[in-house]
């Protein structure tokens, strides 16, 4: 058992350095982050987790909430991780990895409220798709998911790890929630969800320092994923399969240039990965009949493809084109994000 006051544990999921439990404690539903820890990096990991939860308590309906930590020597817990991320991470990575796991030292860190999906789950919900509001559903959550990173560099944070599994939602009856842009208040649309980002690890979460930390390429891919999931994850039974094959076709297409030119050179310089990810998938919405052809659609298949990419484009091109060229000002995205469903 993880503590001896927990009831009802059970695993629910693991990422790089930790896994993840759901239980019960005091009649409450909380969540525990169980991770090796270095003797030596016990105390800046402690420092870290309580330095956040000062700030987080600010933002509950944003950040979940450290209700307390257990240090425990001796630990037998062996947290595995995917043969991918071994052969995939650099060398330094890999070390620090090695070094932690081969640590004896767990850290259970408890968190709530209890949050029930993430943006992975979101984007697979069948119901979703055929929902009335889904064109103000989309810049909804984008202005939930921007504003998160917004506050947090306000307030002198970086989260280097922002991926559909580490943004998750809680289900509120809430119609909507406020947020604040400098002394401007406004009420956003929640739909059902609030949104929250996790994952409040020393490889993930930072304070900013003289070190120029750039995140902006986690907000070209999150768009990229959002703007084409209608079409794409829902009824491209070609893409899952053949999505790769189609970057080299687009990337010599006369088109690849006309797309790119909107993100930040600086962008495409560090992150050309995400770059090409997120123009394949923004040539599905511009270009469809240039992407089915890469993706070896039959040429009896594509009028329907078109048909419904055109009868679902989830967020309007302007407004996608708009935030992709200020990647950089939060703000900006936000404040074009809420002008979309007003």
């Amino acid at each position: 058992m993880i503590c001896e006051d927990l009831k009802h544990i059970q695993e629910i999921g693991s990422g790089v350095i930790g896994t993840i439990y759901k239980a019960i404690l005091n009649n409450k539903e909380i969540i525990i982050k169980r991770t090796h820890v270095k003797d030596n990096e016990i105390s800046k990991t402690i420092d870290l987790i309580n330095d956040f939860d000062n700030f987080a308590r600010n933002y509950t309906k944003h950040f979940m909430i450290c209700d307390s930590y257990r240090i425990k020597k001796n630990c037998e817990f062996r947290h595995l991780v995917s043969k991918e991320f071994k052969k995939n991470a650099d060398k330094k990575m890999l070390k620090w990895y090695n070094d932690v796991h081969n640590s004896n030292i767990c850290l259970d860190v408890l968190y709530s409220p209890k949050l029930d999906g993430t943006l992975n789950n979101f984007i697979g919900d069948i119901d979703f798709v055929h929902d009335k509001n889904l064109t103000k559903i989309i810049p909804a959550t984008l202005i939930q998911l921007f504003y998160i990173d917004y506050i947090l560099r306000e307030n002198g944070w970086i989260h280097l790890d922002m991926h559909t599994s580490n943004f998750m939602y809680k289900k509120t009856s809430n119609k909507s929630i406020i947020i604040n842009l400098g002394a401007k208040k406004y009420n956003i649309p929640t739909f059902g969800r609030l949104w929250y980002l996790i994952d409040y690890d020393i490889i993930s979460l930072f304070k900013i320092n003289d070190k120029n930390y750039n995140s902006e390429w986690l907000h070209l891919f999150i768009i990229g994923l959002l703007v084409s999931m209608i079409p794409f994850w829902r009824y491209g039974t070609y893409t899952l399969n053949s999505y790769k094959k189609s970057y080299k076709y687009i990337k010599n297409s006369d088109k690849y240039e006309e797309i790119a030119s909107n993100i930040p050179a600086e962008i495409r310089e560090k992150e050309p990965e995400t770059t090409i990810t997120c123009i394949n998938k923004l040539c599905f919405i511009l270009y469809p009949e240039l992407f089915c052809i890469a993706q070896g659609v039959p040429k009896n298949d594509i009028e329907k493809y078109l048909k419904i990419i055109h009868t679902n484009l989830p967020i309007r091109l302007d407004v996608i084109l708009y935030c992709i060229r200020n990647l950089n000002n939060r703000k900006k995205m936000i404040k074009k994000l809420i002008q979309s469903i007003q």
